[in-house]
């Protein structure tokens, strides 16, 4: 997926204050050597818009850019030893999709506590 900057902000329907902020505090940025943005800008995007719905905002997207750097952390953490190996993006994906469970169980569990 390749959007522009005028194509984020039609696709996302987030208004373009909002993305300069989320641009701002590099939570939205185009690709890697690029003025295009991906698919995971849009998915950002589009969950800060829905976010304003329910009065939360850019403070609250810095709460979930830090738990997510903490987690990035914990893959790269449990990686490093078995990069090695040669099947390196594998073991990264592979971690990143068991933290992400994990973080999304956890969180419907404490929610019902």
């Amino acid at each position: 997926m390749r959007l522009t900057r005028r194509e984020l902000i039609r696709e996302s329907g987030l208004p373009e204050a909002t993305l300069i902020e989320l641009e701002r505090q590099q939570m939205v940025l185009p690709r890697r050597n690029s003025m295009y943005y991906g698919r995971d800008a849009l998915m950002i995007c589009v969950v800060a818009r829905r976010l304003q719905d329910y009065g939360m905002d850019t403070r609250h997207m810095r709460a979930i850019r830090q738990s997510a750097e903490h987690e990035a952390g914990l893959i790269e953490q449990g990686a490093q030893p078995l990069r090695r190996g040669g099947n390196g993006n594998q073991v990264v994906a592979e971690l990143a999709n068991l933290i992400v469970h994990a973080h999304a169980a956890l969180v419907q569990t404490i929610l019902e506590h």
